[in-house]
């Protein structure tokens, strides 16, 4: 039964992902918890397990459609290592600010949470409906640009 369940989500997810443009952890993981919740894990650690397991399904995927892009050159791989680095230093450094400080009280985490969801909205929206159709910076509300000010008077 767990087998048909996990497939039949698969491939719910899958669909949603193709037609919709969602991530899969939309489906996955409310899945998931439900499922952990029948085998009976401790129930301080469903929502831990059912996160990190939709989680871990991105590594191979991810790893799966970089060898198929580079397969057809779509990687620039001047970029990859130019940002690389910083990338990765970047989810290291946030992600051990997020978990291990003190100092981020829950309210702040919150407010973090939802600065960073503004800035993405707002990017996103700058990448749909900019009259521009350069890709500067200058154009983008995120980096400050100018049609910062229009955009968020929008929100």
């Amino acid at each position: 039964m767990m087998a048909g369940a996990l497939l039949l989500t698969g491939i719910f997810a899958g669909l949603l992902a193709g037609l919709l443009g969602v991530g899969g952890g939309i489906v996955i993981v409310p899945v998931l918890f439900i499922l952990f919740s029948y085998m009976g894990v401790p129930t301080e650690f469903i929502m831990h397990m059912a996160v990190a397991t939709s989680l871990m399904t991105i590594i191979p995927i991810s790893l799966l459609s970089a060898r198929s892009h580079h397969r057809r050159g779509a990687v620039d791989f001047v970029i990859l290592r130019q940002w690389g680095p910083f990338m990765l230093a970047g989810a290291a450094v946030g992600g051990g600010l997020y978990t291990y400080s003190g100092v981020i009280s829950q309210i702040n985490r919150v407010s973090l949470t939802q600065w960073i969801f503004r800035r993405s909205f707002i990017a996103a929206e700058t990448a749909v409906f900019n009259d521009d159709t350069s890709t500067s910076s200058q154009n983008c509300s995120v980096f400050g640009g100018q049609n910062k000010d229009k955009l968020t008077r929008q929100i």
